[in-house]
């Protein structure tokens, strides 16, 4: 993101470091809710349900909840991301375009590759056991190249003046 706001880095490399051990920490995160609620979503609320008591009205609610969970998380970590990661003081809500873009995109391309690998692509059949690690990295290509775009959308705001000046770290 320095790259993409024309910035040097003059943060200490200790900063850096546990900058990028928190924000990566937080990436694990998201990966995991964006991952586990969509999927095990159904079963995680029947685990809770009966340890609740009241599997019925919480299983209504928890349906509806589950999809709503992601996106938030999604939209929470992006924007600390685009907020923390450069070396660039910004406001969270000079930050909240490029976060709302990449959780969009993150969410469109999840949907359309699951999508296109559960109907099109037979990656097992041509490369046996690898076929889910293909798909896993092809996937995380896919949102990584999301959460770039969401920086770059950022910095541009940023360089055309839609977005006020802010001094650098």
């Amino acid at each position: 993101f320095n790259h993409a706001y024309e910035v040097e880095e003059n943060r200490s490399f200790i900063m850096v470091r546990l900058t990028s051990l928190l924000l990566t920490a937080a990436m694990v995160f998201t990966i995991l809710v964006a991952l586990l609620l969509p999927v095990f979503g159904r079963a995680i609320g029947h685990f809770i349900a009966n340890l609740d008591g009241t599997p019925e009205m919480f299983l209504t609610a928890w349906s509806a909840l589950r999809w709503g969970i992601s996106p938030i998380v999604l939209l929470i970590v992006f924007t600390a991301l685009y907020f923390f990661a450069p070396n660039k003081r910004l406001s969270f809500k000079f930050v909240l375009p490029g976060a709302v873009a990449a959780t969009a995109g993150w969410i469109l391309v999840s949907v359309l590759f699951s999508y296109y690998v559960s109907e099109f692509a037979n990656y097992s059949a041509t490369y046996g056991s690898l076929g889910g690690i293909i798909v896993l990295m092809i996937w995380f290509y896919l949102s990584g190249m999301m959460i770039i775009l969401g920086g770059e959308i950022n910095a541009l705001l940023h360089k055309r003046k839609i977005i006020p000046e802010e001094n650098p770290r």
